[in-house]
């Protein structure tokens, strides 16, 4: 699409927007001046309504218009009518959240806020619990929609009310739970380009008066949405899950047990991305991202320089091994009403692992491999207190502990020569640089090992936490807020280090040099190293006390004003050779306005926000060891600030729903350090190499995935047919402005996503009874490919993925009781 067709489209969302609220108002004055209650109410009888919402985001069942923050709500028909079966699209339904990925590892970013940094020990942004389970890997979070009874965003930070600490907000998914109402299940089955199957299913079984089972599950099967002209497609989401969960109901005891396990063993859309993008060179061809010219041709060693890239889903890789993505869990959650208090207490255990596997040389030439080895067993218990009254006080309290044992690794291995003699270098006062040119050629095609490269690091985290918040209501229509939290965690790092360094990693004996011909190929990266735990590396604590304050007044019945403050806490980060960060740190003010409008049928909710974060982190390169070896740790790099308004309403207007979602941001790095990863910065050389300086200030520029507006747009129809079944036309769409996609370098004109839209069209057929339906469903019309994150490579070059292109098929669903 071009650039001036997409801002075409963001002019008609801006417009889209002005008239939804202009409308809104009017309806409001008309409702007003139109007869009584009763004679409006009678008109739409027969009509849609807009159903009223019950979310749990504070920890105690509450209409979702009464809770003074900011919390977007779903439930299973919500996310399926929006297409929504993993966390890919939930910007077509939260105002103000990104979503980028890296293979399987989830990166969201809101209120200027972002996960770029989520490897290692650094755990997301975002707290997700899933049926009140932290998870601490960012790549948990893609597995576990399926079964899904609700889904609640909350922006800002949330550490009063949860067990984890919270930095700039959490998602809590619920999965239904077994009911002793009687005998259920049900079939969801879609069909979808790239010959992608996707089935998901649930059988319901009470099997006394107060015991019931509950089994749910998914599978999934595609072709892959990447075309690799070399090998096996990219983005193949072969997997499953399973989820058995049985539910003890006493008078006033519930016990629930739940187990689940989801496996994965697809082909994943690499590590860092699965294509590199062009680069900017200048009149020497040396990389500028300010630079005069661009070239496509791959720069990567044992390329042969074929084309780099020429379609954002098209690839050319012999290397596409199946990856491993493996998931256990088991919980169990006691709910005791103990007359003027409620006790919660949720203890889990968690083993997961996360294999992922890529063509280092992002080529069809036989030379380099690499792997991302990511284990995690984790132990979590929470004591819950709240109490139970129609009292002016009410109140929340709870202790949490939790232990994480993490292991991470990322390893190279070269599984052929390559010939670097047409190497060329320009001299500097510093010393030569490499020029940018078209990857150099194998030697030959014997299975010859070399270039071993790897790391690895095991840490623990222990987590604990004391929490509490008081709400009194100073009258019937003013409340008063105040909460306070304390966090404690220390991690222990065992054996970190690399195969050059630290002692951590060494070579599978006879892994290196030719191969005999009967020897077996290796098949990952991760086949050729050994690794060990001796040996404490580092270890350190931090501890923070976070606060929040809140002031709710209610308007009417159906209208309040909120506002609240609150800060978060992001423990440090450790090192692979010893040390460790600082503590990151975020305080949020927000103010808002929630409402039901035109006689119950509009929600309107805004608010306007404000936060700082302090301390983040960023990456450096330094030299560690003796004799030196270049290593890329983890640093403070400095902060950033955000303003900005959000907008969320519904409107019903007989059987026409109208959706509008919109975002205004305004965030921009403080003193903010970051690397550059070019040899020059605008004709400067920064290389550091070359005796250049590469950490560069970046205040005032704007973080990454931070666009300054955001809209997205919903409306549906219902159509009553005379066989009493009904039709449903919907159609979404969401708009962009544009925004940078750098892990490293936020102004890199070559990762900048321009001003987009996206376009859905879907047709649900549903029977009078509701237990059948069928949908025809397109994404993505506009067919816009959207990058997700950049990550620069050792060779200048950018690796990069494509959000998901335009997709269509059809959903069927049936339900029986």
């Amino acid at each position: 699409m071009s650039k001036s067709t997409k801002n075409s489209g963001f002019r008609i969302a801006k417009r889209v927007l002005a008239s939804a609220i202009m409308a809104a108002l009017a309806t409001q004055v008309q409702a007003q001046q139109s007869g009584t209650e009763e004679e409006t109410a009678g008109v739409l009888e027969d009509s849609r309504v807009l159903e009223e919402v019950i979310v749990t985001a504070e920890k105690r069942e509450e209409r979702l218009q009464k809770v003074g923050m900011s919390v977007s709500a779903f439930d299973a028909d919500e996310l399926k009518a929006a297409g929504i079966v993993d966390v890919t699209r939930l910007n077509f339904l939260v105002p103000g959240v990104n979503y980028a990925w890296t293979g399987n590892d989830a990166k969201f970013n809101v209120r200027g806020a972002n996960s770029t940094d989520s490897f290692s020990d650094n755990n997301s942004i975002i707290s997700m619990y899933v049926d009140g389970v932290y998870k601490p890997r960012a790549s948990q979070t893609t597995a576990a929609f399926f079964d899904i009874e609700r889904l609640e965003f909350l922006k800002g930070p949330q550490g009063t009310l949860y067990g984890r600490n919270s930095f700039a907000g959490n998602m809590n998914v619920w999965t239904n739970k077994p009911n002793l109402d009687g005998t259920s299940g049900g079939v969801d089955v879609s069909y979808s380009r790239f010959d992608t199957v996707r089935t998901e299913y649930f059988y319901n079984a009470p099997v006394s008066d107060n015991f019931a089972l509950r089994l749910a599950g998914y599978g999934e099967v595609g072709d892959g949405y990447i075309e690799n002209t070399a090998g096996p497609n990219l983005g193949d989401p072969d997997g499953f899950g399973v989820r058995a969960s049985a539910l003890w109901d006493y008078d006033n005891v519930d016990v629930l047990i739940r187990y689940s396990h989801v496996q994965k063993d697809g082909v994943s859309a690499g590590i860092f991305g699965y294509i590199d993008t062009c680069a900017n060179v200048d009149a020497q061809g040396l990389t500028d991202h300010m630079g005069s010219s661009n070239t496509c041709a791959s720069s990567r060693n044992g390329s042969n320089g074929e084309p780099g890239f020429s379609d954002p889903w098209t690839v050319s890789q012999n290397h596409a091994p199946d990856d491993v993505y493996s998931e256990d869990l088991i919980s169990l959650t006691i709910d005791w009403d103990a007359g003027p208090v409620d006790i919660r207490f949720i203890t889990s255990y968690t083993d997961f692992e996360n294999l992922l596997q890529y063509d280092a040389d992002y080529s069809a030439a036989n030379f380099q491999m690499a792997g991302f080895d990511e284990t995690s067993e984790s132990t979590t218990m929470e004591l819950h207190f709240s109490s139970n009254s129609d009292g002016a006080l009410q109140w929340t309290g709870g202790l949490y502990y939790s232990l994480d044992e993490t292991r991470f690794s990322f390893s190279v291995v070269n599984v052929a020569q390559h010939d670097s003699s047409g190497t060329q270098f320009v001299p500097t006062p510093g010393g030569p640089l490499q020029v940018f040119y078209p990857g150099t050629p194998l030697l030959n095609n014997i299975y010859d090992l070399n270039g071993h490269w790897a790391d690895q690091e095991y840490i623990d985290t222990d987590s604990m936490g004391a929490y509490g918040q008081l709400e009194f209501s100073v009258s019937d229509q003013l409340r008063l807020i105040a909460g306070l939290r304390y966090s404690d965690e220390s991690k222990e790092m065992y054996g970190g280090g690399s195969l050059y360094y630290g002692g951590a990693v060494g070579l599978v004996p006879g892994m290196s040099g030719v191969q005999d011909v009967n020897t077996p190929q290796i098949q990952r990266a991760t086949d050729v190293f050994t690794f060990s735990k001796d040996g404490l590396t580092g270890e350190d604590e931090w501890d923070n006390t976070s606060w929040k304050a809140a002031i709710e007044y209610d308007l009417n019945d159906n209208a309040m004003l909120y506002f609240v403050g609150a800060t978060g806490f992001r423990s440090g980060a450790m090192n692979p050779y010893g040390g460790s960060t600082d503590e990151q740190e975020s305080e949020m003010y927000e103010v808002g306005f929630k409402s039901i409008l035109a006689d119950g049928n509009l929600m309107l909710n805004v608010g306007v926000h404000s936060t700082e974060y302090t301390n983040l982190l960023t990456q450096k390169q330094t030299l560690v060891g003796d004799p030196p070896v270049v290593s890329t740790i983890s640093i403070n790099g400095g902060e950033i600030s955000a303003i900005g308004v959000e907008l969320e309403s519904r409107w019903v207007i007989g059987d026409l729903m109208l959706d509008l979602k919109v975002a205004w941001l305004d965030a921009e790095f403080g003193e903010y350090g970051q690397v550059y990863p070019y040899q020059l910065l605008d004709g400067v050389v920064v290389d550091a190499s070359a005796g250049g300086d590469d950490f560069i200030d970046v205040k005032g520029q704007t973080p990454g995935w931070s666009p300054d507006l955001t809209v997205a747009f919903g409306v549906d129809y219902l159509i009553s047919l005379n066989s009493g079944a009904t039709l449903t036309p919907r159609l979404q769409f969401y708009s962009s402005s544009e925004f940078g996609t750098s892990n490293l370098y936020a102004p890199d004109r070559n990762q900048i996503q321009d001003s987009y839209t996206k376009t859905d069209i879907s047709l649900t057929w549903r029977s009078e009874s509701g237990q059948y339906s069928v949908a025809a469903f397109v994404e993505n019309i506009e067919d816009e490919a959207v990058l997700a994150r950049g990550n620069n490579s050792s060779v200048d070059s950018v690796q990069t993925s494509f959000l998901y292109p335009q997709n269509y098929g059809v959903r069927f669903t049936a339900s029986w009781e």
